[in-house]
């Protein structure tokens, strides 16, 4: 199967906390994020690999991480695509594990996103929820 790669500079945020709290905005309104993205994704994480460390942040590892596409909102992509993150405060991929679920709005060339994008993953919170319905109203309306 071919992957689409998605390059992230500064990604999720999701730590072992599952949020961007460490991150800096500004933040924006989901519809905002939406708007704004070239591919918003729901997918679920086929692998995590550490790939070396991160050239130029001391302390910090490289990472690929492998999601099967569960649906697209928005944009083209291919079933399996490959993010490539870090682990650094706000860096993509720390925390995650095989399973795990997650709404990412990418953007630019190659795609890409940032702690402050709007990703946000779903494990089952109610806010996870209430966010995805209005995600889905939002995408509705294309």
């Amino acid at each position: 199967m071919r992957s689409a790669s998605l390059l992230l500079a500064l990604s999720l945020g999701l730590g072992a906390a599952g949020d961007a709290s460490a991150c800096r905005g500004p933040f924006r309104t989901l519809a905002e994020n939406f708007a704004s993205a070239k591919a918003v994704f729901k997918g679920t994480v086929r692998e995590v690999r550490v790939t070396g460390p991160t050239p130029t942040l001391p302390n910090s590892k490289s990472l690929e991480i492998e999601l099967a596409v569960d649906h697209i909102y928005k944009g083209k992509l291919e079933k399996t695509v490959v993010i490539r993150g870090d682990t650094t405060t706000c860096g993509f991929g720390q925390g995650l594990s095989k399973g795990d679920r997650l709404v990412i709005f990418a953007g630019g060339e190659p795609l890409g996103t940032s702690a402050v994008s709007g990703n946000f993953a779903l494990r089952g919170r109610p806010e996870e929820a209430a966010r995805l319905k209005e995600l889905e109203a939002v995408a509705s309306k294309l």
